[in-house]
């Protein structure tokens, strides 16, 4: 299997995170960026546009890797 967007080869147990700009209607600034692994949020960062949040994800999806191996379980 192959990720479409990078074109690297994807582990059938490895697990994909995504990453999307959402408003924060009450928040310090207009947006942030959440990466997700499933449904668990990982990590937010907030920006002050939808560019500067498109531009961030560009910058940090690629360099996130997460396995779902059990640590235990051998390979």
């Amino acid at each position: 299997m192959v990720d479409i967007n990078s074109n690297t080869p994807v582990m059938p147990d490895e697990v994909i995170p995504t990453a999307n700009v959402v408003t924060t209607p009450n928040g310090a600034v207009p947006y942030k960026v959440v990466f997700q692994l499933g449904d668990k949020i990982i990590s937010e960062h907030a920006v002050s546009s939808m560019r500067e949040g498109e531009a961030f994800i560009k910058e940090q999806l690629p360099n996130i890797r997460v396995s779902a191996r059990d640590p235990n379980r051998n390979a």
